[in-house]
């Protein structure tokens, strides 16, 4: 395939091919591998740090531990996303939020308008990240965190494989292991089925990425947002739609080209039934792979098509994850 090019005379990205991605992929598939990065950080400090973030985020702060963390929404009132964060118990009034590159702006500028009459002081920074990943991680380190800042970590787990990101950097004794290419993680994460970047839009509903369970605790009391995510919660999780996969069946990557993130999903019938948020290329599965957004109706396992380049790619639709 190195060498071809789409239907518009592009060629397909042979960077796909390269032996670097590769190896890179099945160290993090069969053995470990790691990234560097940035994260946006927001340190909530004060005497009413646990009761006010109790109150906005949809995961029990009260019961966190110091050393401990869990993931959480943050919400509009009307309970659509403003952003998933990571909440570390630093200390008894001390908390950091992680948020995605990208998405701590909007977070602080949400928290900081119910900030009303509480005693507590947030500010916002970015932050060096180290990720580790595959079934041969090494033990999660240990925090070192104090008022000074200096390292926090937390499992992960992709699939089948699992893992820990850092903040703060790699603990000395890591910093050696394989540094891989992006392409090599988000391929995995899109067959592992983590919702992330797209996925994870300001404005969906929760319920429609899957994250619910590992983000709200129904039983600690109210939060903002709450009332529709509960609603959804007591109605079997029906939602509009449902983060799905997709499958291209054509091996290797299409003559047509790659699709893009946007592009329309088209269920048996050739109706519109959603649209990609990622695209990559699995080497497991050897076949582009995709996440995507698909109407309630079209219930995997089920043919589609995307089109790209004026054709349309025969394609399945199939639950997460793609790899076991």
């Amino acid at each position: 395939m190195r060498g071809e090019r789409d239907a518009g005379g592009a060629p397909i990205p042979a960077s796909l091919y390269e032996p670097s991605w590769l190896q890179d992929y099945e160290a993090l598939r069969n053995s470990v591998g790691s990234r560097r990065g940035t994260r946006d950080l927001i340190v909530v400090d004060g005497p009413d740090a646990e009761t006010f973030l109790q109150g906005q985020l949809s995961q029990d702060v009260a019961a966190l531990e110091p050393g401990s963390s869990a993931a959480s929404l943050l919400l509009r009132p009307e309970g659509r996303l403003i952003s998933v964060l990571r909440v570390y118990r630093i200390a008894p009034q001390r908390f950091w939020l992680e948020a995605q590159a990208g998405d701590g702006r909007r977070s602080l500028e949400r928290l900081l308008r119910f900030k009303l009459r509480t005693n507590c002081e947030m500010t916002l920074r970015q932050i060096g990240a180290f990720s580790v990943l595959g079934p041969h991680a090494p033990p999660q380190p240990s925090w070192n965190a104090s008022e000074d800042f200096e390292r926090v970590s937390a499992a992960v787990r992709w699939g089948a494989v699992g893992g820990w990101d850092s903040l703060g950097g790699p603990p000395g004794c890591f910093s050696a292991l394989r540094l891989c290419e992006e392409a090599a993680f988000e391929a995995l994460r899109i067959a592992s089925g983590v919702p992330a970047g797209a996925e994870l839009a300001e404005g969906m509903i929760p319920e429609e990425a899957g994250i619910v369970a590992e983000t709200v605790c129904f039983t600690k009391g109210c939060f903002v947002g709450q009332e529709l995510v509960a609603r959804i919660d007591s109605r079997g999780g029906n939602v509009p739609k449902r983060l799905r996969g997709v499958v291209l069946s054509e091996e290797g990557i299409p003559r047509a080209g790659m699709p893009q993130p946007g592009s329309s999903i088209l269920d048996s019938a050739g109706a519109a039934a959603g649209s990609l948020t990622s695209v990559g290329f699995s080497p497991t599965l050897n076949r582009v792979v995709a996440l995507a957004y698909v109407k309630r109706k079209v219930s995997p396992p089920a043919a589609a098509g995307v089109p790209v380049a004026g054709a349309s790619l025969p394609a399945e639709i199939r639950t997460l994850p793609l790899l076991a």
